[in-house]
């Protein structure tokens, strides 16, 4: 059982194609651009990955947020659907964990959050963030599938644009994030896309 946990992490990648993340502020892109070292490539030789699969306007568009619930993690529509709806009561999205990178100092990762963002005063940003990284990931597995190309492949993640001092421990935590998400991938598998969300 331990060792599923770490298949993804020590699975062979294909060297065909490189998997572009666009960890965006608002929502989030991903495709798939086959590895040539060459600037001339042509437009099938990158393929946008529909990573939305309907949760947002453009079906390659997936929204930055998640929402926690007293019972499970939202991602997705159902996650901006879900703090729509709770407003009123004084609850609210943990929205762009991209953005909690570029404005916060890496002490405060681990600090639990608001109970208005979690009720169950159980997780840190470095956890939903790590969550957020894995649902996203899984879109990408499940949408290159989708289109017929191998998973996995070389991954590259577009980072914030940092400042220099910023971006010293700023890369070194997005790489442990995205390490910890893929270990939650292995670990939770198809259920992060389940339609209920990851349960506590």
């Amino acid at each position: 059982m331990v060792l599923d946990w770490f298949r993804r992490l020590s699975q062979q990648r294909t060297t065909d194609w490189i998997a572009c993340i666009d960890f965006g502020t608002a929502y989030s892109k991903a495709a798939m651009v086959l590895a040539e070292n060459t600037a001339d490539l042509l437009s099938d030789d990158i393929k946008p990955l529909p990573i939305g699969d309907g949760e947002s306007r453009s079906n390659y568009l997936l929204p930055s947020l998640l929402f926690l619930t007293d019972e499970a993690i939202l991602f997705g529509k159902k996650a901006d659907e879900a703090a729509q709806r709770s407003e009123r009561q004084g609850r609210s999205a943990f929205v762009s964990p991209k953005q909690y990178l570029s404005t916060h100092s890496p002490e405060h990762l681990d600090e639990k959050l608001d109970a208005e963002i979690d009720p169950t005063g159980d997780y840190t940003a470095r956890q939903l963030i790590a969550l957020y990284l894995a649902y996203l990931l899984k879109r990408a597995e499940h949408a290159s599938e989708e289109i017929g190309v191998e998973w996995p492949p070389k991954i590259r993640i577009a980072r914030p644009a940092w400042s220099k001092e910023r971006a010293e421990w700023g890369e070194k935590i997005l790489r442990l994030l995205v390490r910890q998400a893929f270990l939650l991938i292995d670990g939770l598998g198809d259920e992060l896309l389940a339609e209920e969300g990851v349960s506590h």
